[in-house]
């Protein structure tokens, strides 16, 4: 409110006090004389009624028939009184009268001064109360228009929320279905986990040259020598070796050999001119014989198809291993992980392999290496060395563990490790308690000393990020399992440790195969042996027989009568024509082609060992 309205505002209460006073003082006198007037009219009525009252009295007094002595004194008294009060109203009527005669003219000026001043406080008020009108006009307008606003904005929000709402059921049904995929691709995953822990026996293989047999005879001029592998150490027709200097501290490259004829416990061989590691192409398989091909003469690439493929050097079963192996890290530990083991690689610590140069011609005592040849041990050695590593897995619980997961490890991990636990007959828990064996965590938060340290300063705050929060559970579960006696094991600890429980539970039931082993499965009606003269058979030339049909299986030697055989993957079990057979039976080669298993006919196996 502004200064002049502050004033404005004083006069109009000093002038409404001065009309309210003025009003009240002749309201006062106005009221003092209604109360006379009516008292006096209320006199006059008396005395209308003693008059009556006098008349009647005076008629009964003239009346013969009632005469009354002492009416007529009753009579004067009564008049009496009534005299005596109308001259005291009277009296103060005359009293008052002069006093209202000459305050009349005061309040008639003070009214004339006071109704102008009245008139233009209602003028004011007048024009006052318009504003306020036209103010309420214009915030009624206003509040409709917002009104109408909030109408709308709640029309649209309803629109988007709806729209939210289908958006969200829509990202809802899509994360459902990545969930799905990814769950496909994990199951693909472990699948291949499985598979690459299976064929443990030639991931054990090592990249540098060792000593896997010697040449115990040696015809130069025919370019012929013979090793001393055979069959019972694994040799098969056709496997090529290194042949390296025996008289060199340092590993000297001489040539390559080839072995022809396989014997128990030596082999025939021939030494092979010396060239690169064969090119093809991997569209169309073709493989170069000339290793100076450049381009392979059966697919083109580029955008039109019109530039020459160029042939790639041919992969071991070393390199697709590694490769399997370099995915599986960076897929859980990330490319930098990858790029560090590939700079290692390239600064190797063992020295470099000394070529020799001009013809050193291959003598006895040179020794032959095979990165992808893993040496057979006898069934003795075996024994032996299954018996030492059985008792240096003492410490691998074969029961069923519990394992508490802690909330550091992230939330893929968490489903792959609860299904592995799963896989091996182990359970999975959220919480701590004294039945938890192992508590699984990542590597930074296995330490409770460093992880308690880590969150010391952060120990008095409340709203902490994620992060925090579950560093904080773990915190808490490492502390209970140290009173309950719980170990500590990171992520890939625990998939170790199942491993080496898997190889401590095949050891004790002797079903551990030898690494280079081929495994076999008979199954048929063999005519040259039977299914255990089979069986003895592959043994002795150093294969595996499985006792069931299953994807581990390297070979299934297949005998007569499978033609129209079929077999139920589900259980494994193989009926031949004539028994009933469930519906989820599949034909037996079909079966053999989804399993993605090779199969050899009985007269095969000679050839395969070399026997022919």
């Amino acid at each position: 409110m502004s200064t002049k309205q502050t004033v404005i505002f004083i006069f109009m209460l000093i002038f409404l006090a001065g009309a309210l006073t003025t009003l009240g003082m002749w309201f006062h006198y106005r009221l003092e004389v209604d109360i006379k007037k009516k008292t006096m009219t209320q006199i006059g009525a008396d005395t209308t009624l003693a008059k009556k009252k006098r008349d009647g009295l005076r008629k009964q007094l003239n009346n013969p028939e009632t005469p009354d002595a002492d009416l007529s004194g009753r009579l004067q008294a009564v008049q009496k009184e009534a005299d005596q009060k109308y001259a005291e109203v009277w009296v103060d009527q005359l009293a008052v009268e002069p006093a209202y005669r000459a305050k009349l003219p005061e309040i008639e000026t003070e009214w004339k001064a006071s109704g102008g001043e009245w008139t233009k406080i209602y003028e004011e008020w007048t024009k006052k109360n318009g504003q306020i009108r036209e103010a309420m006009d214009a915030f009624v307008k206003v509040q409709v228009d917002a009104i109408k606003r909030v109408d709308d904005a709640k029309v649209t929000l309803a629109q988007e929320l709806t729209t939210e709402e289908t958006q969200r059921k829509q990202f809802v049904e899509e994360h459902h279905k990545w969930e799905d995929e990814l769950g496909g691709i994990r199951y693909e995953g472990e699948d291949l986990l499985d598979k690459i822990n299976h064929v443990t026996r030639e991931l054990e293989r090592t990249s540098e040259q060792e000593v896997d047999g010697r040449i115990i005879h040696s015809t130069p001029s025919l370019a012929l020598v013979t090793v001393d592998l055979g069959y019972q150490q694994g040799a098969q027709k056709g496997m090529r070796f290194q042949i390296f200097s025996g008289k060199h501290t340092t590993p000297v490259l001489k040539g390559e050999l080839m072995l022809t004829e396989i014997h128990a416990a030596s082999s025939e061989a021939v030494v092979l001119p010396t060239v690169g590691r064969p090119k093809w192409d991997p569209q169309t398989g073709y493989e170069a014989a000339d290793p100076k091909m450049r381009y392979s003469p059966l697919s083109a690439t580029g955008p039109e198809e019109s530039e020459p493929m160029p042939l790639e050097k041919m992969k071991s079963k070393k390199d697709l291993v590694d490769e399997i192996r370099l995915e599986q890290i960076k897929r859980e530990l990330g490319p930098e992980e990858v790029t560090r083991i590939l700079e290692e690689r390239a600064a190797p610590t063992q020295p470099p392999l000394a070529l020799g140069k001009g013809f050193d011609p291959i003598i006895e005592g040179d020794w032959i290496s095979n990165t992808e040849f893993v040496r057979i041990e006898t069934e003795r050695e075996w024994q032996r060395k299954s018996t030492e590593e059985l008792m240096s897995l003492k410490e691998i619980n074969l029961g069923s563990l519990t394992l508490y997961l802690a909330e550091t490890i992230r939330p893929y991990r968490r489903e792959f490790l609860k299904r592995l636990c799963e896989r091996n007959r182990c359970k999975a828990v959220d919480g701590m308690s004294p039945d938890v064996d192992f508590i699984v965590t990542t590597t930074t938060t296995g330490r409770e000393d460093l992880l308690e340290r880590e969150l010391e300063p952060l120990k008095e705050k409340q709203d902490v990020s994620p992060e925090v929060a579950a560093k904080r559970i773990t915190l808490a579960a490492l502390k209970e399992g140290r009173k309950f006696g719980s170990r500590v094991l990171t992520e890939e600890e625990l998939e170790a440790y199942f491993i080496k429980r898997q190889r401590k539970n095949e050891l004790a039931k002797g079903k551990a195969i030898q690494p280079g082993q081929y495994i076999f499965f008979v199954v048929g009606e063999t005519k040259r042996r039977s299914v255990r003269e089979t069986g003895l058979y592959i043994k002795e030339h150093g294969g595996a027989i499985a006792d069931a049909l299953d994807a581990g299986v390297d070979y299934v030697v297949v005998g007569a009568g499978l033609t129209d055989a079929k077999l139920d993957k589900k259980s494994g079990r193989l009926y031949y024509p004539g028994q009933d057979a469930p519906e989820a039976a599949v034909p037996f080669y079909d079966a053999m082609k989804q399993m993605g298993l090779k199969i050899l006919r009985e007269e095969e196996l000679d050839h395969f060992f070399g026997q022919d």
